[in-house]
């Protein structure tokens, strides 16, 4: 570490006679090409791509869908574009202790009132792809089987009717009588000041009226949507996630034992069949063995819709064409110590 200065930039100098040299060979990443390199903090994107026009950097990544396809458009020559996949997801976490929640079919429902295809277009430029669950589909146990949730407000509404939700009193809203109670079909969205959430929540909140379901969307600053979230004092949350590129341990945010005030399984979601699951990927003799419970939980996560999936969109690089840039899913989509000038 050469500089370091708070806000504004970092320096990391490669060390003199670096012991992975004699290694690199065998061990690409063990390399370190750069000889310096620096990271500037630039908050306005306008001015971090003004820098990168003016040659004052060389790389930039997760830049907006709309300045990534501008640049590709107005100066495709002057550098190189890359979209490597991220370990990245965008979803919407459901709080299943929710009288209202816990009942399947309005997850189902819920899952059916978004159009998510005409939202990456809109919204990302059509750089991101849909999910139909938390693995990312570079992984060998990714379930390929799943399709994910057709965006169908007629079907949202036959799931509805079926588990007999209907407007008794005429009042635009769904209802129906729980634990003896009659109960509107309402609900909070928690919403964070990202753009991403925010529209999100809209999509959800506009479609689900149109079917007589009232979504009001809560703007939370991000600790204070995590701090409710954690004691269980919410009821539907926009939610990114990042998964690590080493195998996938589900344990933490879906078992059981974890449900309890402060633990990660912060949707509540408890089954049986899904804890043994858990336990067999964790335990399983094989990879074969692992592979075939990872297929099966995520079966069983689109079937209950414990969580409702949405999207995970691809990396917006842009960097100088004097450099030489293996891409990667790894965040933050490439390997800094193995740059090379051309």
């Amino acid at each position: 570490l050469k500089v370091w200065e708070s806000g504004n930039r970092i320096v990391l100098e490669r060390k003199v006679n670096w012991w992975g040299d004699s290694l690199a060979k065998d061990y690409p990443l063990l390399a370190a090409h750069p000889k310096e390199i620096q990271y500037l903090v630039i908050p306005d994107e306008a001015a971090a791509v003004v820098a990168l026009k003016n040659k004052s950097i060389d790389l930039l990544s997760g830049i907006s869908p709309k300045q990534y396809d501008e640049l590709k458009i107005n100066s495709a020559d002057q550098f190189e574009f890359a979209n490597p996949s991220l370990s990245q997801y965008y979803y919407l976490e459901i709080n299943h202790r929710h009288p209202i929640l816990k009942e399947k079919a309005v997850r189902q429902a819920l899952a059916k009132l978004l159009d998510l295809d005409k939202f990456i277009q809109t919204q990302f430029n059509g750089l991101a792809g849909r999910i139909a669950g938390p693995v990312n589909p570079s992984k060998s146990y990714y379930n390929h089987n799943l399709k994910p949730v057709e965006f169908s407000p007629e079907e949202a509404v036959k799931l509805l009717t079926e588990a007999g939700w209907k407007d008794h009193n005429g009042n635009g809203i769904l209802d129906k009588v729980i634990d003896g109670k009659p109960t509107e079909l309402m609900l909070n969205l928690f919403i964070s000041g990202k753009e991403i959430g925010k529209n999100i929540g809209i999509l959800l909140q506009e479609e689900a009226a149109k079917v007589g379901i009232k979504i009001e969307l809560i703007s939370k600053e991000s600790a204070m949507m995590m701090k409710d979230m954690n004691a269980h004092q919410f009821e539907l949350a926009t939610m990114a996630a990042r998964q690590s590129p080493s195998l996938w341990d589900p344990y933490q945010a879906w078992h059981s034992s974890n449900a309890k005030t402060g633990g990660f399984n912060k949707t509540g979601f408890i089954n049986a069949l899904s804890d043994s699951l858990i336990l067999a990927i964790r335990t399983a003799p094989s990879a074969a063995d692992r592979d075939a419970a990872y297929l099966k939980f995520q079966e069983l996560l689109y079937q209950e819709q414990a969580q409702i999936f949405l999207f995970a969109p691809l990396e917006r690089m842009v960097y100088s064409r004097r450099l030489s840039i293996l891409v990667s899913f790894r965040r933050p989509g490439y390997s800094e110590n193995l740059i090379k000038l051309r």
